[in-house]
């Protein structure tokens, strides 16, 4: 399965934050898929979503993944020239999409 089939899921065209092309990116927002199910998004500085295959991330259920030999696909969804616009996409992802592993947002019923 390829990346490009996975960024069609997300309708990031709807949430376009305007681009300032003179600037370099500094975060990315990402997603984690297993099995074709969205299961986690993230965001942070760049080249963060490494971490989601590291075994040692911040979430448990993807270093429970990563330990039980599963292997996710992650992509990059898009870069930004600041964190706080990909962490407000990021937060608008999770709540349209709920995935099950950002449980901390999911099952409180808010975002942050």
């Amino acid at each position: 399965v390829s990346q490009s089939r996975y960024l069609l899921i997300v309708p990031l065209s709807s949430m376009f934050i305007g681009e300032d092309n003179r600037l370099p990116a500094m975060a990315e927002v990402y997603g984690a898929f297993l099995d074709d199910h969205c299961v986690y998004i993230g965001a942070g500085q760049l080249k963060r979503h490494l971490h989601c295959n590291s075994g040692v991330s911040n979430n448990y259920n993807l270093n429970k993944l990563h330990f039980s030999g599963k292997q996710m696909q992650v992509a990059v969804l898009r870069e930004f020239k600041t964190r706080e616009d990909a962490f407000f996409v990021e937060k608008q992802l999770i709540a349209k999409f709920k995935p099950a592993y950002n449980t901390e947002f999911v099952t409180s019923g808010t975002i942050f």
